[in-house]
């Protein structure tokens, strides 16, 4: 049996270093930052850290810190929470909220929870 290659899920000072940008209301000939951008993926990525802290999906949670400096790969997960990234769930669970006309909330992790769900149901069969 191979070794699974450790890799790196979650690297939001990368994301954060993005400049994202877009039009600005007053001057539709200039653009300027996106600060909502920006927000929004601090709170989905804290929403989503603390849904694996609670879950016991992340073998270290202490080492985390703070949303922004969050350097996730797959090692740090437990092999439930491998499971569980192997899924896709989260992957899908953060695409929602870009769907156009989306009213989905950050804190709504009834998905993810049903997921982690079936998850486990499969892992004992």
């Amino acid at each position: 049996m191979s070794e699974q290659k450790d890799f790196v899920v979650y690297n939001l000072p990368g994301m954060l270093s993005r400049k994202v940008t877009q039009r600005d209301p007053v001057d539709q000939e200039r653009w300027i930052v996106d600060d909502g951008w920006y927000k929004s993926v601090i709170e989905r990525m804290t929403v989503l850290f603390s849904f694996y802290i609670k879950h016991g999906l992340i073998r270290d949670p202490q080492s985390l810190g703070t949303t922004a400096t969050v350097v996730l790969r797959f090692s740090d997960f437990s092999s439930r929470g491998q499971r569980f990234i192997k899924s896709g769930a989260s992957d899908r669970w953060l695409a929602s909220f870009d769907r156009p006309g989306s009213k989905k909330q950050p804190h709504d992790v009834r998905y993810l929870e049903k997921q982690l769900k079936r998850i486990d149901e499969g892992a004992r069969s």
